[in-house]
């Protein structure tokens, strides 16, 4: 885990998209993923397809339309 400018922990990941390492704030209830609009349709693909997280630039490119 490390800690954001604020002191809360972030947990260090790997994208299982495009296999990119970046840090995840969700388990603070604080992370810029959750800035990122998907419709239904993408959140259920992006669930069926991956188990875990990914990166915010992947997440941004499946929201502009793009898939796998």
């Amino acid at each position: 885990m490390m800690n954001d400018e604020a002191g809360r922990e972030r947990e260090a990941k790997v994208c299982m998209r495009c296999s990119r390492p970046f840090e995840c704030g969700a388990p603070t209830g604080v992370c810029g993923c959750m800035d990122i609009q998907l419709t239904d349709e993408q959140r259920r693909e992006v669930a069926a397809r991956w188990a875990d997280c990914l990166c915010w630039d992947c997440l941004r490119e499946i929201a502009a339309g793009a898939m796998p």
